[in-house]
């Protein structure tokens, strides 16, 4: 009970961090701000993970942590203490979880974006060469410094740094493994099928050994938070607009505004308007690279799991609001927001107290199985 505690700290941490990230991400919106930390806080599948004895609440918090000052470095600049603290916590992120390696190119490109913005003469170019030169040492640095250690420390007992052969062997032990299935006679697409669909499940929540599952109404409720999600980031392709900046098709009102036409409230200018679309850049290239870290694992494991996704949960919190939001934009897109939350809350606790009403193992699986 202790350590589910401990966890469950880590977890809260999370949602603090997800919550500093949002003030900066949607800093126009008081609302919207708070937005990505509720989402984190409602999220069953999450709740589910990161109340049991795991290192995933503690990794996903030091990724956030290091996603959060990479958006430090976008807004505010790259100094040479800001390099030393984003290395430090990328350093501890990769002694939680290897996964963290996927920060790799979101580090790397935050220094590059952050000394690269404006017009760049050819003394200026130099210049800011050197200054991204200089942070990326200070950051390799620190990395090796805190966390070489622990990388020289699994090749000398294990033979490699990653201790990745001891564990592909004791992993394998009474697991399925994709060569399973293919005896079974799925193809390959078949079985990515399989792993996305089986993910996609317990995104939101699967019980018990990943063999114990809500009714179908249950993820059809996390679908469809995830169908407006998408057609919202559709939107925001085709006609990008700044979160919280009011778009023509709707302007709601308030009183006391100058020339008889009243507004809501004017939106604070944002200090820099280049860094938001490059921080919009690194979300992507995080969860792209999460995902595609994911697939490769599961090329040797069959592991349908969300929780290998956590270290992305910080651009998952960010484009889901963000995607929710541009459903309506403006004063429609926050009822958006804030009706996906209030299904959230709804899913958490069906989580908690429908559990008990639940098989307690090998319940059919949804859309497969009877119910």
């Amino acid at each position: 009970m202790a350590l589910r505690l401990w966890s469950v700290l880590h977890a809260a941490a999370g949602v603090w961090l997800a919550w500093l990230l949002g003030r900066r991400v949607f800093a126009q919106s008081r609302f919207l701000a708070l937005a990505p930390a509720l989402l984190l806080a409602l999220w069953p599948g999450r709740t589910l993970i990161l109340s049991a004895v795991t290192n995933d609440g503690l990794a996903e918090a030091l990724c956030l942590l290091t996603f959060l000052l990479c958006a430090v470095i976008l807004e505010e600049g790259l100094t040479a203490r800001r390099a030393a603290w984003l290395g430090l916590s990328w350093a501890l992120a990769l002694m939680s979880k290897s996964t963290a390696l996927a920060l790799a190119p979101v580090v790397l490109l935050a220094d590059v974006m952050a000394v690269s913005r404006g017009e760049q003469t050819d003394e200026k170019r130099a210049a800011a060469t050197r200054r991204a030169l200089t942070a990326l040492a200070i950051i390799a640095a620190v990395v090796v410094v805190a966390a070489g250690w622990w990388f020289v420390r699994n090749q000398l007992i294990y033979g490699d740094p990653l201790a990745a052969a001891v564990f592909n062997r004791l992993f394998k032990v009474d697991r399925a493994t994709p060569e399973y299935f293919f005896k079974l006679g799925l193809s390959g697409g078949a079985y990515f099928s399989l792993v996305v669909m089986n993910t996609a499940l317990s995104f939101w929540g699967v019980y018990g050994q990943a063999n114990v599952w809500s009714p179908a109404w249950y993820y059809l409720l996390g679908f469809l938070i995830w169908l407006l999600m998408l057609a919202g980031l559709v939107r925001q392709r085709v006609r990008p607009v700044e979160v919280g900046e009011e778009s023509s098709e709707s302007r709601p009102a308030r009183s006391g505004s100058k020339g008889g036409k009243p507004r809501l409230q004017e939106p604070p200018p944002a200090a820099t308007p280049d860094w938001r679309r490059q921080m919009w850049t690194l979300a992507w290239i995080l969860l792209v690279v999460v995902v595609v870290f994911f697939l490769r694992f599961n090329t040797e494991f069959y592991q349908a799991q969300a929780r290998y996704l956590f270290t992305a949960n910080g651009p998952i919190a960010l484009l889901t609001v963000l995607g929710l939001w541009d459903v309506g934009r403006g004063r429609t897109g926050m009822w958006v927001v804030a009706l996906a939350l209030v299904v959230l809350l709804s899913m958490s606790l069906w989580s908690v107290c429908g559990y008990s009403a639940l098989v307690a193992a090998h319940y059919a699986p949804p859309f497969v199985g009877s119910m």
